[in-house]
């Protein structure tokens, strides 16, 4: 009875050794964002390198002042889930850093985050994994042959796939200097003013749309709305310029 009662009172405190170190266990990394994408949007139309990245610490509950000394970083490919690139420990407070390593063109990634945290009385935590973040790499420069297409106001148009399925479609566009996209009666993402405002004469950006589930086998329409927004205001170019 002695050793029952014994073995007992150790899985007992095993058990409560356990569930105060989960305890202790702050939770993994949230809020990633990539490329400026809001957390949880799924970052489209990236740079192969050099993108911005950022993440938000949670603290163990009930432990204050907790500071970030280091953190470490995964690349992963979308498809295969397999690691293309680790950072090692990164000491560094920052919660925020870009990807520097050369990606390819027009690729899905994800990537997730792990940090190192501390407090003022020498408590020392490591985070889990955080959920992954995905992106999509743009297409390589050399590989777009878009043209402008002239007036203002309604534009439509109308292509033909030639697949029984559409595995994957993107479209990749820009209007001065506001536009809205619709395929097929539909309009195309929720967008209002794009593209943001550059200085027109020297750079114009895009927006890519994933229009994967609106393209249809067959005959598709396309059109747009387009509006002059600030594209006819000198004064801005002169200004930002």
């Amino acid at each position: 009875n002695n050793m029952a009662t014994s073995l007992v009172l150790l899985a007992v405190l095993a058990v409560a050794a356990v569930l105060a170190v989960a305890a202790a266990l702050p939770p993994p990394p949230s809020g990633l964002r990539t490329d400026l994408a809001p957390a949880g949007m799924v970052a489209r139309g990236c740079a192969t390198t050099n993108i911005p990245i950022s993440w938000i610490n949670n603290a163990p509950a009930g432990v204050r002042n907790v500071v970030q000394t280091a953190y470490m970083l995964e690349i992963l490919d979308a498809a295969s889930g397999q690691v293309i690139w680790q950072s090692g420990n990164v000491t560094s407070p920052e919660q925020q850093t870009h990807i520097t390593i050369e990606l390819q063109a027009q690729t899905d990634y994800r990537w997730h985050v792990r940090t190192f945290l501390a407090t003022n009385s020498t408590q020392r935590f490591t985070t889990l994994w955080s959920a992954d973040a995905l992106f999509e790499t743009a297409p390589a420069s050399t590989s777009l042959s878009a043209q402008w297409v002239g007036g203002h106001g309604q534009l439509r148009s109308d292509f033909t796939t030639h697949s029984s399925r559409v595995v994957r479609a993107r479209a990749y566009v820009t209007g001065l200097g506001a536009f809205y996209l619709y395929i097929n009666g539909q309009r195309i993402g929720d967008h209002v003013m794009d593209p943001p405002q550059t200085v027109y004469p020297s750079r114009i950006l895009y927006t890519t749309f994933n229009v994967t589930d609106v393209i249809v086998p067959g005959f598709n329409a396309i059109g747009a709305l387009v509006g002059n927004y600030k594209w006819g205001y000198t004064d801005i170019w002169c200004n930002m310029t």
